[in-house]
Formats: C-alpha cells, structure tokens, sequence
C-alpha cells in the first residue's frame, strides 16, 4: 500500500507566487491533491479536508483555514465566526483582537487589508505555521518539510551536529526557539502575528494586565458553562472521541461531555508500562461512569507489515523531529482509529496549573534569560546552537517581562513555547488519521484560569471545582493508588497519584 496520500495531511499553504511555475514534484502535489483559494493575491493551497472560509469587502479579506467555533456567542459554524471578524476588523483591530480571544479550535487567520496584512493562529498555535524568513518568495505553511522541499533549503552543519547527540535522539520531539531543521524556515509562536510580505512579527498578546483573584463560584459556574458550550457546539458538526488518562485534565474534558455521554468514545493508548496503567485506570472510570472506552496498542503485529512505507512519508511530514516510537503509534491510529471522530485532547490545561513552576521550580530565576529557557527546554541545553535559538526566540517574538504586564512569564513560555512547538508537532503527528481540538485552547479560558492563585494552580483547585460543577461522579474513584501495588510502583515517577491530588485539592 502506498502512503503518499498522506503528504501533508491537513495541511496548507499561503504564497504570493504560482506553485505552478516551481520545478517540484511537490508543486505538481500541490496543484493535483490541494483546493487553491485566492485571497486579496495571496494564494492559499489547502488539504480537503481543512475547512477554508472567507469573508472580504470593505478593502479588507478575511479568511480561515480550519476550524473554529465561538462558544461564547454560541457559533458552531466558521463562516459565522469568519463573518464576525470581518466586520469587527472593519470597526477596529482591537474589537477584532478581543473577539478573536473568545474562539476555540485549530486554525489560521489569513487578514489583508489597505494598511497591513498578516497571519496569525489560534490561541495555542495548535495548527502549525512555519515561514520562509530569507527567500523573496512568501510562502507559510502547516508544515516546515513543505517550505524546504519546495524551495530546496537544506540542513545546516550545526542542525546535524545537534540532533546527532545522544540526548537529542533519546529525546526528540520539537526544536529550540523557533528553529526547524530547515535552513531560514521558522516557526511562529502563538500571541504573535506574521505580517505579509515582510515577514516581521509582531507580539499581540497581552494586551492589559491579568485580572487576578479568588475562585468564586461565579468563576466557577462561567467557566464550567463554557467548557460545556464547545462540547455542545462540537457535537453538532462532528462525532467525538475523548483520549483519556484518568488525569486531571482529561476527566475535566470528560465532565464536560456529560450531557453526550452516550454518544463520546473515550480511548487510551498502550505502548509501554505507563500507558499501560494509564489505560487500565481509564478503563476502569470509564466503566464506573458508563462510557464507550477503547484501548489502542502499540506493538510490531498493530503496527503491520507495511510500517516502514508508512513512516517514509511520516517522518517527512514531520520533518525528522519526532522519534519513530511515535510514528509507530500514529501507524496503529492510522490503521484503527474511527474516521469519523474528531479528538478532544486535553493538553494546554497545563498552562493553567503552573506546569513550569510544578517540574522545573529548582532553577527558575525571578528574571528571563535564554540560558534560562534553554535549561527548561532541557535537551542540550549549554549547546551554543540551544541558547542562540532561545536569545532569537526573545528578541523576534518580543518575550520580555516588561511586555508581558502582570502574567507569569513562565506560564507564557508555557503557553507560547511549550504548546506552540511540541504540542503542535505532537497533533500533527496524528494527523494522516484525524483531526484533532481541545477545550483549553481559547485565550478568554486560559486568561480566566491563569487569574487564580499560584497555590491553587498548584492544587488543581479550579480544574477540580469545575469538575465539581459538571459531572461530580468524574471525581470519584478509581484512582491510581487504586491499582494494585506493583503497578504504582512502576509509575511513581510518572504519574502523580491522582487521588492524593484530588482530597488535597477540594475545598472542604
């Protein structure tokens, strides 16, 4: 079986050239498999299967590639979402900045307009954007291998040192600071924009100071009502599918399903012994709240004989930054997963429970460096290639404390860093199966959520009143103190014993 249909799943591409005039093999991709759009001369190539919607008039041209949904004003269709901001960019940015701060789902903005014209994503950069930052040619896209291929870039001597080193192939999953292993091709972090065609970005989050206070059941009834609107609005265009861990974050994702938990699937994954109690403990809540629960696994008789093809055309969607372990998993998805199931993933929670005060709090400084950010990226971090990625990354997107106002400027880094380079790359790696979104991601969420105490970030305090609020049974057992001996043994040094958290956490 051939996976060549596979190239670039779900992805597109923006460019102020013909693709038809490049001497490519991808080119003719391109112009054979992809939809072309037009929007104010830019030409926007996209998959199918991404949603494309547009909006102009007025000297200005708005369009969406992807998907979105406003759960505040209750739009599950995008071209409503897409008509909104159109005629709020008309009346002025920050009406349309502010807007743009209530969506939720996996996209890029694509504006033109008489005075400027940029791109920019949603709130976490879960739909990847990368650019070309030294051709004449515009070109932006889901996928950095796409640039590369199209233009002939080709990896520096310093990026081959660098994921030549032990510690960067037993850890491989994303790059330092914006850098791809492309020569010239960069990747745009979310809270900032890309601005066409000098391709400056520009830093347009936050705007004001966090509002900070207590939990208040105000807080919490608000924010439970959102999570459970964007279920509501998901399930009118898609059927769902939980990935569940029996965390934190996924049992806030479960609860707020609650009203359809008899249409969701709930899944986990096994390829080693901590998914495996992952999946053991997820099975178990979700027989205790009688929900669908499937588990994949990940092993040479799931992954088919085919593998090796499949991982070819994997890894050079990827760009070689991702570990063949999870391109075995993407595999068994690609080969088992229900088609027509969108994912609720229940990453960027994190960003809302002090993730880098939690793991990394030993070394974290009162003021920002790149040796800094470079120590809480982890993978060689004294390497001169590491921290000259993370001194670029400060100077392009502007990431300084006095710009930021009153945020933590590690949950920034958390939020901008961590989720825009490897938690993007991760839902990229899933996408030759499906598509993939989460409720986390929306700014006016995580601006709600970052407005409480470190210390209750620390507790789960908020994730767990809003539990409260939606589905209490979610916070009941099983826990993984639950699980028989041997296994928390295994996973002490992987999971926190979510019981623990939970009776420590809740008010009493």
């Amino acid at each position: 079986m051939g996976f060549n249909n596979l190239l670039f799943k779900r992805g597109y591409l923006i460019t102020d050239t013909d693709v038809a005039g490049w001497d490519s093999p991808y080119s003719d991709f391109l112009l054979r498999s992809w939809k072309k759009e037009t929007v104010e001369g830019l030409a926007v190539y996209h998959d199918p299967l991404v949603g494309f919607h547009q909006r102009g008039g007025g000297g200005i041209e708005v369009a969406l590639v992807g998907t979105a949904i406003d759960p505040v004003n209750g739009y599950a269709d995008a071209d409503k979402v897409v008509e909104r901001l159109h005629f709020l960019y008309r009346v002025s940015e920050e009406g349309f900045l502010d807007y743009l701060d209530l969506l939720t789902g996996r996209f890029v903005l694509v504006v033109t307009s008489p005075d400027r014209s940029f791109v920019l994503q949603d709130a976490a950069g879960i739909l990847g954007l990368f650019y070309d930052g030294s051709s004449d040619e515009l070109l932006v896209s889901s996928h950095a291998s796409l640039i590369a291929l199209l233009t002939g870039r080709s990896m520096s001597a310093t990026v081959r040192d660098f994921i030549g080193t032990r510690e960067y192939i037993n850890k491989r999953r994303h790059f330092p600071g914006l850098t791809t292993p492309h020569e010239g091709v960069r990747m745009l972090t979310p809270n900032t924009l890309l601005h066409l065609p000098g391709r400056t970005v520009e830093r347009f989050f936050p705007r004001s100071p966090l509002e900070r206070g207590r939990i208040t059941d105000e807080l919490v009834e608000e924010l439970a009502t959102l999570f459970a609107a964007q279920v509501d609005l998901l399930i009118e265009k898609h059927k769902l599918a939980v990935s569940i861990t029996g965390g934190i974050d996924s049992r806030l994702t479960l609860a707020s399903a609650v009203s359809h938990k008899d249409d969701i699937l709930c899944f986990t994954y096994v390829m080693d012994e901590t998914s495996r109690l992952d999946a053991e403990l997820a099975s178990r809540l979700c027989d205790h709240l009688g929900v669908a629960h499937t588990i994949f696994r990940v092993d040479p008789e799931t992954c088919g004989e085919d593998l090796e093809e499949y991982l070819k055309v994997w890894s050079l969607n990827t760009s070689g930054m991702r570990s063949d372990a999870q391109g075995r998993l993407t595999k068994v998805f690609f080969d088992t997963y229900p088609a027509d199931r969108l994912h609720l993933k229940s990453n960027i929670s994190e960003v809302a429970r002090a993730a880098v005060r939690r793991y990394k709090k030993n070394f974290l400084p009162n003021s920002i460096s790149p040796t800094t950010l470079a120590k809480i990226y982890g993978i060689n971090p004294a390497a001169p290639f590491v921290v000259d990625a993370f001194r670029e990354y400060v100077e392009i997107t502007d990431f300084k404390i006095e710009r930021t106002f009153n945020y933590d400027i590690y949950d920034l880094f958390q939020w901008e860093y961590r989720m825009g380079t490897w938690q993007c790359l991760q839902v990229m790696d899933f996408d030759t199966s499906h598509n993939t979104v989460m409720l986390y991601n929306n700014r006016h969420v995580l601006k709600k959520m970052l407005g409480v105490p470190v210390a209750d970030q620390l507790r789960d305090r908020l994730h767990l009143r809003v539990m409260e609020s939606l589905w209490p049974a979610v916070l009941e057992p099983p826990f993984l103190k639950d699980l028989k001996p041997r296994a928390r043994t295994a996973a002490k040094t992987c999971l926190k014993d979510a019981k623990y958290r939970l009776e420590r956490a809740l008010p009493t």
